[in-house]
Formats: structure tokens, C-alpha cells, sequence
């Protein structure tokens, strides 16, 4: 007997997929109005890289958290303590800053 193939196909399809979500975090969002790439860090580590005009996000838990922009031209960098919030927070970049 030949298994059905597109039955089986079918039932990976439609499983349902989990996504972790973290009850105790917030988005850090990061809004990269420079003219050249940004990379963010937190204290934990890598958050996340934007290109110039674009957005990227991580998730940190709520609370204080030390956040570092880098920029990709010049290494120059910009350090800011924050309070994220559950609901996210907005990190916005611009030519200056840094």
C-alpha cells in the first residue's frame, strides 16, 4: 500500500505553528534614519541590524535595558538607557544621533 502523499502533505500544511511570545517582553524598535547601516546591542547581546530608512526590532524584557547603536561607516556609536515598556519601544536614529 502507497501512502497518500498529498494527504500527508496536507496535514503538514495545515498544523498549526507555534511562535514563542514572551509575556514579560517588549519590541525595541529600531528606526535607522541615518545614512548608512546600524547595528544594536543590548546588554545581553546582539538586538538587531537596519539598513538606512528601515526598521528592525528585537524583544527584551520589560524594564531597564542599556542600548548601543553603531554605526557601519564610522563606528561611531550612541549608548541609551531606556525603560521598555510591555507595549514596545521606539529607538529612533537619525544623521547626528548617532
Amino acid at each position: 500500500m502507497k501512502p497518500n502523499i498529498p494527504a500527508i502533505l496536507l496535514a503538514i500544511t495545515s498544523a498549526a505553528v507555534t511562535v514563542p511570545v514572551y509575556a514579560d517582553g517588549g519590541a525595541v524598535r529600531v528606526h535607522n534614519n541615518t545614512s548608512t547601516a546600524v547595528t544594536v546591542n543590548s546588554e545581553s547581546g546582539y538586538c538587531c541590524t537596519a539598513d538606512s530608512g528601515d526598521v528592525c526590532s528585537c524583544v527584551l524584557s520589560v524594564g531597564a535595558h542599556k542600548l548601543v547603536a553603531t554605526r557601519h561607516d564610522s563606528n561611531v556609536t550612541r549608548t541609551e538607557n531606556v525603560q521598555v515598556p510591555a507595549e514596545g519601544y521606539d529607538f529612533v536614529l537619525s544623521d547626528g544621533n548617532p
